[in-house]
């Protein structure tokens, strides 16, 4: 196969024309070998100008672009965290006993929104770190009592970069959670410079909550039917294993929020007065519950809720 002749670039055509020039002029007569030795010197000037010009154009090409590959590699090396939730005011009514889509079926029942919401308030919290386990994100609790607005802390290391998350959790199924635990949360964050703050509620949140929450981008506020969206992303295993978890044993019974034991049904010594929970503990522990709010979010710790 005969070889392809190499096509000529432009440099190389006006090299050689410049060359056909000047020896027209040296054997016409027309320029003396001095012309032509100054004329040489001004062509060398000129090619020296031209390759420092593509040398410089080059090293500032690379340079650009290996900026552009350090700032991709930071951005994909940044923890993958979900997307702002829908609106809680925006989702179509759903069943409390219906299931979400892509809930994987686990031994004890399926996830759905009911079951979420029966789960007791320390059960919820133990779930969301649970949660953060399995996507490979070290989630650990806070301690007992008043937490300052923090349930949880979710840290996310990378080769150069150190995320640290602010977790919030609320177990109200009924009574929606306000702008103030909102605020609340995103204080702490400021004060301990949080990379990002989640509230997480087993039902939902007031306008107030939502707009103030989306003025703040680090803010991200995470209803029920979310949530379980949220674990549906999980492999099907870590769903079961999420389910089997939360569901074993008494999940619905109250933990007292100071002694961190369950709590126990008591009832008043009034004629007619209605059962409320009260801590295992007493006289030493005076915390109550009330029996209708005993599956929802606390005072305190993230607590006993007041619906």
């Amino acid at each position: 196969m005969a070889r392809r002749r190499r096509k000529e670039s432009i440099s190389e055509i006006g090299l050689k024309l410049v060359a056909v020039v000047m020896m027209w002029l040296v054997f016409s007569g027309t320029i003396t070998g001095q012309d032509i030795l100054y004329l040489a010197l001004v062509l060398i000037a000129v090619a020296v100008g031209v390759i420092l010009t593509v040398i410089w154009w080059r090293k500032r090409s690379q340079s650009h672009n290996a900026k552009t590959v350090h700032s991709n590699q930071a951005r994909q090396s940044s923890p993958q965290i979900e997307p702002h939730p829908e609106k809680l005011a925006t989702q179509a009514p759903v069943s409390p006993s219906q299931p979400v889509r892509g809930m994987q079926v686990g031994r004890d029942g399926e996830w759905s929104l009911s079951l979420l919401q029966r789960l007791e308030w320390r059960v919820f919290e133990k779930l969301v770190v649970d949660y953060f386990a399995a996507r490979g994100m070290p989630a650990q609790l806070t301690s007992n009592g008043a937490d300052g607005g923090v349930d949880i802390t979710v840290t996310s290391a990378t080769t150069n970069l150190h995320h640290t998350i602010y977790v919030q959790c609320k177990a109200w199924k009924k009574q929606p959670v306000g702008v103030k635990p909102v605020r609340e949360l995103y204080g702490v964050m400021a004060a301990d410079k949080a990379s990002l703050g989640w509230l997480i509620n087993t039902g939902g949140f007031t306008n107030d909550a939502i707009q103030f929450a989306d003025s703040i981008k680090e803010l991200r506020l995470i209803d029920g039917r979310q949530f379980l969206k949220m674990i549906g992303k999980l492999s099907p295993e870590q769903q079961a294993g999420l389910l089997r978890k939360a569901t074993a044993g008494d999940y619905t019974t109250p933990t007292c929020p100071s002694c961190d034991v369950k709590m126990v049904e008591r009832r008043g010594k009034q004629v007619g007065a209605k059962p409320f929970w009260g801590c295992r503990s007493f006289p030493r522990c005076r915390q109550t519950m009330k029996m209708a709010n005993s599956l929802k979010a606390s005072r305190g710790k993230g607590n006993p809720s007041i619906d």
